[in-house]
This record gives structure tokens, sequence and C-alpha cells, in this order.
């Protein structure tokens, strides 16, 4: 995140030190939000504006980027830094597989879709799961997806089959109409708890 001039709004100039309401730079024509300095062009600007958005998610409020960026100027200074400190991931990582059969042949676009079908059902049907809240949350720092490539439809239901065995929560994407089943997806789960259901079957 590169330094930048911010001109809060009323609401959040409240919770910053004078020494933070920067006024704009001479000379300098900019947004109405970002004051850049000399020989930093438009695009500049929209870049450098996009990274404060994505830190304002990440940081909760305006405010909090403000001291992240300019350092010890008044209260509140790094605790954005502290927020986003991200925890040490575990040995034992949160995983999600996905399988898609490669001897359909299809396009890769066409696989690309199975590949959305199947993380946003999984994304929904999972969505009480306490373990896949700290997947799609990031909570361990990490989401680790690994994405197989079965060669044939028997290699396929051999992992079909193992997870449904062990009662491994997964989802099946069946295309239709023509009813194909094209690939599945797991939960969220410990990695050690799923890397047997798929030997055998390598990286897509």
């Amino acid at each position: 995140l590169k330094p930048f001039r911010l001109k809060p709004t009323a609401c959040e100039a409240r919770d910053l030190p004078p020494s933070s309401l920067m006024a704009p730079a001479a000379g300098v024509s900019a947004s109405p939000n970002i004051v850049a300095s000399p020989g930093v062009t438009a695009t500049d600007e929209l870049f450098d504006l996009m990274d404060f958005y994505v830190e304002v998610v990440k940081c909760g409020s305006a405010a909090s980027v403000v001291h992240k960026v300019y350092g010890n100027q008044g209260a509140g200074a790094g605790s954005c830094a502290s927020a986003n400190a991200r925890p040490k991931p575990p040995a034992d990582p949160l995983v999600m597989y996905v399988v898609l059969r490669k001897d359909l042949d299809w396009p890769v676009g066409a696989l690309m879709n199975q590949v959305c079908h199947l993380c946003t059902a999984v994304t929904w049907e999972a969505k009480d799961d306490s373990e896949a809240a700290i997947y799609f949350g990031e909570v361990e720092g990490q989401m680790i997806t690994v994405t197989l490539g079965a060669d044939s439809e028997a290699a396929f239901s051999k992992v079909r089959d193992s997870l449904r065995a062990a009662g491994v929560p997964h989802r099946v994407w069946v295309e239709q109409p023509e009813g194909i089943a094209v690939g599945l997806a797991t939960w969220p789960r410990r990695r050690a708890s799923l890397q047997e259901h798929f030997k055998g079957v390598r990286r897509f």
C-alpha cells in the first residue's frame, strides 16, 4: 500500500488526529478524495484508490488505513496492522478437493464452468458447517484448493465411492440435460482425512 493523502469524510474525521487531515498538494490536480504526489498519473491515483478500498475492507474503517499508512500520527496507529496479522497456518490445514473428468474431452471453458458450479454449490451447502466457515473465512490465513483430473469415468467413480463409504461430505455435479457426472468437490476438511481418497489421481 503506497502512501497517499486522504481527505476523510466528516464522519471519519471525528476519529482522526488533526495531523491526519491533509490538505491538497499545491499545483496537483487529483480526484476529489485522493491527492497525489507530483508526477503521479491519474491511473496511479485510480490504483491507489482501489488499494485503499481493499485496505478499508480489511481494516474495518478508513481511519485505520490512514493510521496504517502514516505510522504513529495519533491514537490508533498500527491497529490495522495488528488486526491483519495472519495466524500461523496449521500443520494439517483445511483443504477443498475438486476432481474433474478429463476423459470427456470438453473445451477448457466448459470445464471451468463445472468448477464454478461445484465450488458455488459446496459454498452454499456447507454454509452452516463449522470447518467450512473457518476455511471460507480464511480464519487460518489460507484457502487451499487441490484440483485433480480423473482419466476415466471408472477412476472418477472410484474416488466418489471412496468418499461416500467414508462419509466425507461432497458434491457431485451432474451436467443436464445430458445427465453426465462431470466432477465433484469436497467440503473443506483437514488434509490428513482426505488424502487417502485421492490416491492415484493426478493434478489437473
